[in-house]
């Protein structure tokens, strides 16, 4: 039998999602765009998906339709707030790589 306990909890990525819509940090609405096989961003906000170890990875994403504002600025508040956000509800958080704008989330708050 293999040790899954550094998998984070099934059904996390379905949970985040409806917290962080709970405390109002909105869901980034995104089209695919096959021209470029790139995204168009809609709406500002954040992206869910879970990884290959089942961490969540949220991505804050900034309204890129028109481009005329610097969406970098936009994502880093985003995902600052998400951040507090999730470390005052317990989730633990963790940068995804060096990205300014991605967190990954690993595990629910722990009880204690």
């Amino acid at each position: 039998m293999h040790d899954h306990s550094h998998k984070a909890a099934p059904g996390l990525e379905n949970e985040l999602t409806s917290v962080l819509e709970n405390e109002g940090i909105p869901l980034a609405h995104v089209l695919e765009d096959p021209d470029e096989n790139g995204t168009i961003v809609l709406t500002n906000g954040v992206t869910l998906l879970t990884d290959a170890e089942g961490a969540v990875i949220v991505t804050a994403l900034a309204h890129d339709g028109y481009r005329a504002m610097s969406g970098t600025a936009v994502e880093e508040a985003i995902c600052h707030r998400t951040r507090q956000t999730l470390q005052r509800l317990g989730y633990p958080t963790a940068p995804h790589s060096a990205s300014y704008n991605t967190l990954r989330v690993t595990a629910r708050p722990s009880l204690n």
